[in-house]
């Protein structure tokens, strides 16, 4: 994809360059949410464009109609008036709580999970290899456990360095020896580790954001009402 690091600044509403015909370029946040139709996962560089990668939200259609619709469209287009309502109704506070919770629904959040480790095949290995976790895994024996499986498995192995990045980056506990020998605390990656905080599609299972209940919104406009003509 050409421009990904524009793109990517877009996602994470960075600010980009913005031209205007006979005025000066300016830099401005568009505060957008951009909405992508794709039929398989989406791949994303892992140069540059991380705050893209933890903001992907997957919602899958499996469900086709037997029956499809086809005046679908028309009637989409009818009833504009009355999403942009609903959407407008909501506070910018309930707008953000609606993708922060988008992970409260499991569909959502396993296809999340499922395109991200499709996408990263190291913390896969993880998974694949450490299912129930284990304690005191010494570095290098687990970056030579992830290159024997990424050769298995048909993906190309990262360096030992971007490895121990990304270790870092998902919070995975280690320690160090005074030889300087590096261990790593690996944690049940099956049931342990919250890929779903860790993709900010929902709040943590533990912690200051730790809650069960997604909070409700109050601004919605009535059903009824969405859409009508004012008197």
């Amino acid at each position: 994809m050409p421009g990904i690091g524009n793109f990517n600044k877009v996602v994470s509403n960075e600010p980009v360059g913005i031209k205007k015909l006979f005025k000066d370029k300016s830099m401005q946040r568009l505060g957008v949410v951009v909405v992508r139709s794709y039929n398989d996962f989406i791949s994303v560089p892992s140069s540059g464009t991380e705050g893209l990668d933890r903001r992907l939200c997957v919602v899958p259609f499996r469900f086709p109609p037997t029956t499809p619709d086809q005046d679908l469209d028309i009637k989409l287009r009818a009833e504009l008036s009355g999403i942009f309502a609903w959407a407008w109704g909501l506070s910018t506070v309930e707008a953000q709580t609606l993708i922060r919770w988008s992970g409260s629904i499991d569909a959502v959040k396993e296809a999340s999970i499922e395109r991200f480790l499709n996408d990263h095949p190291e913390v896969k290995y993880l998974v694949d290899a450490y299912p129930s976790g284990q304690d005191s895994v010494q570095a290098f024996s687990l970056y030579e456990g992830y290159v024997n499986w990424a050769k298995g498995n048909g993906h190309k192995p990262c360096s030992n360095t971007k490895f121990g990045t990304l270790m870092n980056e998902l919070g995975i506990p280690h320690s160090k020896t005074n030889g300087g020998v590096i261990f790593y605390n690996v944690p049940d990656m099956v049931k342990g580790f919250d890929f779903a905080a860790y993709l900010r599609i929902a709040p943590r299972s533990e912690g200051p954001e730790s809650t069960k209940t997604p909070p409700k919104t109050h601004s919605n406009p009535e059903p009824e009402r969405v859409g009508a003509n004012p008197p």
